[in-house]
């Protein structure tokens, strides 16, 4: 597989674990309990975990829906307002009401560019970690026992949290093999 295809495969495996329902649209918000709270985009764009990324990204579309009037404010949505459902959602997304949850999944397909390109920022953090992990991998093809915890500075606690990252993803390319081939969308000679 070369990184293209790896690209692809971990943006694919993290929209299809992350939003398993098919009707699942990247722009617009889910939420979640837990960290999570108010999350968009392909790659899970998490804002309530305070992922540096997604806060920028929802705040951003948020403060470009100043002034637009309707979803239940109809003289416009005034800074303030904007401000208390960027909390919210930060913080407190299962008590969002219909009409703000509407009011932000309209921000959010009024503003795909944005959407995007965070989705394409968080994909470039998350291969830069499994591309780390591929290339500790291949300096110990023996695993953890056979570690050389010189290279590059790692240490143990470096190249622990490679192995539990590298366990990570391949559990979840387990589960997305399985998935798509449930659904015929790709063949068992994955190389």
């Amino acid at each position: 597989m070369n990184q293209t295809q790896l690209q692809a495969f971990v943006k694919s495996a993290v929209a299809h674990m992350e939003n398993a329902n098919p009707s699942w649209n990247p722009y617009q918000s889910i939420v979640s309990t837990g960290n999570s709270q108010l999350s968009f985009g392909a790659m899970q764009l998490d804002v309530g975990s305070r992922n540096p990324i997604a806060v920028n990204a929802f705040t951003q579309i948020m403060n470009g829906s100043v002034g637009v009037k309707g979803y239940g404010i109809s003289d416009g949505w005034k800074q303030a307002d904007i401000n208390n459902l960027i909390h919210k959602a930060k913080t407190d997304a299962s008590n969002l009401t219909r009409d703000q949850k509407s009011f932000i999944d309209a921000a959010l397909a009024a503003n795909t560019s944005i959407v995007d390109q965070a989705d394409a920022q968080q994909l470039t953090k998350v291969m830069s970690y499994v591309n780390g992990a591929l290339t500790a991998a291949a300096h110990n093809p023996n695993g953890p026992g056979e570690a050389h915890y010189g290279h590059d500075g790692w240490g143990a606690a470096g190249l622990s949290f490679v192995w539990a990252y590298i366990w990570f993803w391949s559990e979840i390319a387990g589960l997305v093999i399985k998935f798509l081939m449930r659904r015929k969308v790709c063949q068992t000679n994955l190389k």
